[in-house]
């Protein structure tokens, strides 16, 4: 199984829910960031050495699948055979400087390897 074939049907009706915690999404936005998350997935399964790092849109569906966590394992592990661990920003490197290699690292992979560069929204 890949990134492409995980229901994530699921985490979009609940972004665009009125029991979202923020600011609920409108659909549309949902599915757009459930492709860029797919991809971003996608990364790092194939890529498990490279240091990533999502856009704040992608984190933020990102931190919607890990809150169902039976289902996150079980993708994580159908899709990279391993579990994805969601690490913070590095506080051992307070300038941000392995945060933002990690971010350029995701955005020429996802150039390279989608032929088109990463969307970034406003609020990222």
């Amino acid at each position: 199984m890949t990134a492409f074939e995980i229901n994530l049907e699921y985490i979009n009706a609940y972004l665009c829910s009125d029991s979202y915690a923020l600011t609920p999404w409108p659909q549309d936005h949902a599915k757009t960031l459930e492709l860029l998350y797919r991809r971003f997935l996608h990364l790092i399964a194939t890529h498990p050495t490279t240091p990533l790092a999502p856009s704040a849109c992608i984190d933020e569906y990102w931190h919607a699948h890990i809150l169902h966590t039976r289902q996150y394992i079980d993708d994580c592990t159908n899709i990279a055979g391993r579990y994805i661990h969601h690490e913070p920003a590095d506080s051992r490197n307070p300038d941000g400087e392995s945060l933002k290699v990690a971010f350029q690292n995701t955005c020429d992979l996802y150039e390279q390897i989608f032929g088109e560069p990463l969307v970034v929204f406003k609020d990222d």
